[in-house]
């Protein structure tokens, strides 16, 4: 036999078990990547829709003292009905997209309260007093929904980092693997 012929069998017998690996880890470090890109995007828009959220919920609080300052006027409560109708919109849709975050359901419990509360406004003018309460009684509902929609953004973004975290360890641990098991 040639020694030609016996270098590039050897060769080949060297080469062919590192692309095999190295290829494989290729495809696993992209299946891992793609993973993380979709999860990114899906916070991207949990995100999204968590902002959206906040601005709905001063649309609603702002038509509701509207209506409670400015003689009532029923404008007001069509734009407050309209506001409410796109945070329950967002709400159900970062509710299919986060499901597992137990905030979405205090939210939801805390927005109840302040349907609730606009139901209970008359047409009719009330007391100062109770002009008063009413005022703080969205204010206090509005910041408490507004805390946990930041605090559903923040968890958000911790997980969106951990995620990131994760792949750079597995990318980091499969290079060093390979160059332990392939350089002496």
């Amino acid at each position: 036999m040639k020694i030609i012929t016996k270098f590039i069998s050897s060769s080949l017998l060297v080469v062919t078990p590192i692309a095999l690996v190295m290829s494989g880890s290729s495809l696993l470090l992209g299946k891992v990547e793609k993973s993380v890109t979709v999860s990114r995007e899906k916070t991207r828009q949990a995100i999204d829709k968590a902002l959206y959220l906040e601005i709905s919920l001063q649309d609603q609080v702002i038509a509701l003292k509207d209506f409670l300052m400015l003689n009532r006027n029923p404008v007001d409560m069509k734009r407050y009905e309209q506001a409410k109708s796109n945070f329950l919109l967002s709400l159900n849709e970062l509710e299919l997209l986060m499901s597992e975050f137990e905030e979405i359901l205090v939210i939801r419990r805390r927005h109840d309260n302040l349907v609730r509360l606009a139901r209970g406004l008359t047409d009719t003018p009330s007391s100062f007093a109770q002009l008063q309460q009413d005022v703080r009684a969205i204010n206090n509902f509005s910041e408490d929904i507004e805390f946990y929609i930041n605090l559903l953004i923040d968890r958000s973004r911790q997980q969106d980092h951990l995620n990131q975290q994760r792949v750079n360890k597995f990318q980091e641990q499969a290079i060093v693997n390979l160059v332990e098991q392939y350089l002496p």
